[in-house]
Parts: C-alpha cells; structure tokens; sequence
C-alpha cells in the first residue's frame, strides 16, 4: 500500500507542513476511506475519515462526498498546515502514457455535477467564490519536475477530468472529453482540490496511470485491473513523494 511505504517517511521528512490523501475504493463497494498522515505547526495527527455504505442516489452520495472533502481538506488546514499532496489512480487518454506512468496534474474539469463549495459560505475559512487559476501550485510543480529529475523518474504533466462514477465512461465520452483537453480521467482530486485551495491550502496531485481508458486498449476495464496495475505505479510514486519532502525542506 502507497499509505504504508509513505507514512514513516512524511513523519521523518517533513516536520512543517504535509497531509497525504490516500482513496481507497475496495472491490465489489461504494465505500471511501481517507487516511491522513499529516504534521503541521499546531500538532500532528494520524487518522482516517470514512463514510461507509454510500447511497446509490446522487443527492445522498453528493453529500456524503461534500462531507468527506470538507472535513479531510479542512483538517490540516486546522493543524497549520500549508500544503496539501494528493494521489489517485486515473485512466489515461494519451498513447504515450500507458499503465504504470506518473502524471502530475496542472489543471482539472469537474464534470463529477456537483460542487463540494456548494450551500452557505463560512467566511472564517475562504471566501465565497475563490479563484482556482493556480489550482495546483506552479511553485509546487516545479519542486515536483526537480524531484521527478533527481530520481530519473519520467513525470507525465496534464489536465485531470474528474466524473462522478461509478462506471467507467463509455468511449463515446472518452473521445469527447478528449476534444474538452483532458489527459486522464478519474472520480476523485477536483473536490479535495477546491475545498483545500478554499482555505488557503497550497495544492499538488500526481496521477498514477492505472489503465488507458475505455475504448483505447483492447483490454476490457474492470476494477481489478485498475488496482492491478496502479500497484505499478505505488513504489515508483512513492518514491518520488519522499524526494519531494526531502526537497521541501522544514
């Protein structure tokens, strides 16, 4: 597991401001879990927020997904943290970035229909229409790119498009999206994203390509392919995110 091979390595590395998210979707479930590594100058925390069950309807499941994202992102903020790295397992719409690659991502597309910053605004944590021009931080990027260098690691950059799931998408909405500027697809990152940069979090987020997405490999999608072959990427990502904290510095 990526959480198991990071977690020594943000306690050790990094004393001043990290939270790394981990989704997890387990086979044959709706179930989502969130576990946080997190050390900030207001204490340090390790934990997990979850919500079990999820509801096939959207409304409920909307909810329950602005709740997790809300209380995950907002948790290291409280702590006096200052940045927030994300990782996911998306699909890519590229030739040359197949299965096992890295793709930091520069820019997202919430096609998921919902807006986690949705409902009444508290002004004590960000305003009510932040900006997400810097979504991901260009600072960010570049210690990333250098770290990427220093372990000779072959950095993949692109735009994010995040759906609501479950299914994956058909190929017809693969091709479109890939008229949109998309790169990889996923259902996840946009929400976390927004919430973070919503109370002032600087952001990073690196996809592990798990599998080309439907209607580019001859390759039927499943969830057990997914996972098998995000795994490729897990020691390689992990990797890199310890030479980035190590970079960061305290």
């Amino acid at each position: 597991m990526l959480s198991v091979q990071l977690a020594e390595s943000i306690w050790l590395y990094h004393e001043r401001m990290m939270a790394i998210a981990i989704r997890q979707w387990p086979a044959g479930s709706v179930e989502a879990s969130f576990h946080i590594y997190c050390t900030g100058a207001c204490g340090d925390v390790s934990g997990t927020i979850g919500e079990d069950g999820m509801s096939d309807d959207r409304r409920s499941r909307g909810s329950i997904t602005h709740q997790i994202a809300r209380s995950f992102c907002r948790f290291p903020h409280q702590l006096c943290a200052e940045i927030l790295v994300l990782t996911n397992a998306a699909g890519s719409v590229r030739p040359e970035v197949g299965p096992g690659r890295l793709m930091m991502i520069t820019d997202h597309i919430n096609l998921t229909g919902v807006n986690v910053l949705s409902g009444p605004n508290d002004d004590s944590i960000g305003p009510r229409f932040p900006s997400l021009r810097d979504a991901y931080d260009p600072e960010l990027r570049d210690r990333l790119r250098a770290a990427a260098g220093e372990l000779g690691t072959d950095l993949a950059e692109g735009v994010y498009l995040a759906v609501s799931g479950p299914t994956f998408e058909t190929p017809a909405e693969i091709r479109a999206f890939m008229q949109l500027g998309a790169d990889a697809i996923g259902m996840s990152t946009v929400h976390e994203t927004a919430v973070a940069r919503h109370c002032g979090l600087r952001v990073a987020a690196i996809s592990a390509i798990s599998n080309f997405a439907e209607g580019l490999s001859p390759e039927p999608l499943s969830h057990e392919q997914t996972l098998r072959d995000a795994e490729r990427a897990a020691q390689e990502l992990a990797a890199l995110l310890v030479r980035f904290l190590e970079d960061l510095g305290p």
